[in-house]
């Protein structure tokens, strides 16, 4: 390694410049590279500039439609044709199938256009972090909750009698249930519900593969089964609303509302804050302690890779995503001689969203991960 060009380097970048420079996006298209960004213009963040656009009037649409068809289609496939008082005599296979695969049919068609939230408190959950507006977020609302009333009254229509209860989230006291209870279980499965969505629009991720549609229905599958003979498992306050509204049956009604905008919005944040592929990879960054140039290489030297023996293994990797540009050249850095060659880990910086890396030390390989991809924040 000639020491004219070889010169210490020692990281020197914030957080947002390692995403701006070296995440990039894994898709360039569809609901979950929109939804994966956040809006860091506080003007931005209001959205009254969305109102000019047709667009956004669409994205309305599409979300009145949208929760319109998920309380028909859902509150059908669970009414039985005999009048009964509750819904608990169903088959609960049959209550998991058909919120599983209403969900997912309508994620699948109309994600696109609005992402498909059909849900007040994903609203304000994608709001919070900072996902979506704040005039969108309003707008959603009103609409969602509209659509939940018509499907509600529609429902209602076609099966007359025979519904009873069926379809209203209820707190089954019967089973001892009250509303901290209540609480407690819609907060949860709203929870990990907003956490699993913030997962799937995770744009930074390439690990995601199959139906992003189908993910989500098997997580609304899953979190039906768990909360549905306690609270109905809203998750969901404008379907809880609508059959509500037509009822007249406000019992807890307050326990669907803010259970799950609470939960939901909490659920969104612990993924992004702690598990999202941003800070994920900006935490492997970290745990390099020194990085050396030589023309189209970085030599790095962690702890992670050192042998016993103290000396640093040498690395060999070719989609290590790392170029010169982001790191700063420290004051009165040691030039590197060419015996140092052998005494730090060698990196490529073609550039590349993945890193499988193998470091030898003699003849023992030692397999190292180290993943950076993704877009900027």
């Amino acid at each position: 390694m000639p020491s004219g060009r070889s010169k210490k380097w020692k990281r020197g970048l914030s957080k947002a410049d390692f995403a701006e420079r070296t995440l990039k996006d894994t898709k360039s298209h569809g609901f979950q590279n929109r939804l994966g960004k956040t809006i860091k213009n506080n003007v931005d963040l209001i959205g009254w500039h969305e109102v000019s656009h047709v667009h956004f009037y669409r994205q309305l649409l599409v979300e009145f439609f949208g929760t319109l068809c998920l309380v028909v289609m859902g509150c059908n496939c669970i009414t039985p044709y005999s009048s009964i008082q509750t819904d608990a005599g169903l088959d609960m296979s049959s209550i998991i199938m058909a919120w599983c695969f209403a969900v997912a049919s309508l994620v699948w068609t109309i994600g696109h256009v609005s992402g498909c939230f059909l849900n007040p408190a994903i609203s304000v959950a994608m709001f919070a972090n900072r996902r979506i507006p704040f005039v969108r977020c309003v707008a959603y609302i009103l609409v969602q909750v509209a659509g939940a009333i018509c499907g509600s009254c529609f429902h209602t229509y076609l099966r007359g009698q025979a519904i009873g209860s069926t379809c209203q989230t209820l707190l089954h006291r019967s089973i001892g249930v009250d509303e901290t209870k209540g609480f407690i279980v819609e907060f949860s499965i709203s929870f990990f519900l907003l956490f699993f969505v913030f997962a799937t629009i995770d744009h930074h991720r390439e690990d995601h593969g199959g139906s992003h549609a189908f993910m989500v229905g098997g997580v609304i599958a899953v979190l039906v089964n768990f909360a549905a003979e306690m609270t109905g498992a809203g998750m969901n306050p404008a379907r809880s609303f609508g059959p509500a509204l037509i009822h007249g049956n406000w019992d807890a009604h307050w326990v669907y509302w803010l259970a799950p905008i609470t939960g939901g919005c909490l659920g969104g944040l612990f993924y992004d804050v702690v598990f999202s592929e941003r800070v994920v990879s900006w935490t492997r960054f970290l745990q390099m302690e020194e990085v050396h140039s030589d023309g189209d290489k970085l030599f790095s030297c962690s702890d992670d890779h050192r042998s016993a023996s103290g000396s640093v293994m040498k690395a060999d990797s070719d989609s290590l995503n790392l170029p010169e540009d982001i790191l700063h050249l420290e004051p009165g850095g040691e030039e590197a001689t060419p015996g140092d060659k052998s005494d730090v880990a060698t990196v490529d910086t073609t550039r590349s969203s993945n890193m499988q890396q193998e470091v030898t030390d003699g003849d023992d390989v030692h397999p190292i991960n180290f993943v950076l991809r993704g877009a900027s924040t």
